[in-house]
């Protein structure tokens, strides 16, 4: 039987929050039970990331960026 595969979404991107602990945790439980493969997805290959950089700084968001 092939290992269900987890990919871990964390929903807080700012510097210094807890969410990437947990989801450390979460896959490091999920990889010792030896019948799942997960991992973290990085912020970067997330389409909103960008978007909540950018609210944070108090700049309207602009697609066209991602395109340059």
């Amino acid at each position: 039987m092939e290992p269900l595969r987890l990919a871990v979404i964390v929903g807080g991107v700012r510097q210094g929050r807890f969410g990437p602990a947990v989801a450390n945790w979460f896959v490091g439980q999920a990889r010792s039970r030896g019948d799942a493969a997960a991992g973290v997805l990085p912020d970067r290959l997330l389409w909103w990331a960008d978007a909540l950089r950018e609210a944070r700084n108090g700049n309207p968001y602009n697609d066209r960026k991602q395109a340059a």
